[in-house]
């Protein structure tokens, strides 16, 4: 039985001071939380940025930000 998913934002502190290098890795659970967390918007630096989410497996993902 999975739990249901609550919006919850995962994205660590780097990720809005640099959020141009910044790369996060997170489960898949903490990304689809984090988008229904955020709308896939973030504001960072003045700008506002996407989050890019590439698949590295075993169920995990590799999140960054691209500017939207």
């Amino acid at each position: 039985m999975t739990k249901e998913l609550q919006a919850i934002n995962h994205l660590a502190n780097n990720m809005y001071v640099y959020p141009a290098n910044a790369t996060q890795v997170m489960t898949t659970r903490q990304v689809k939380e984090t988008l229904l967390a955020t709308d896939n918007f973030i504001l960072a630096c003045g700008y506002g940025w996407k989050l890019k989410v590439k698949n590295i497996g075993a169920g995990m993902k590799e999140v960054s930000l691209v500017k939207a």
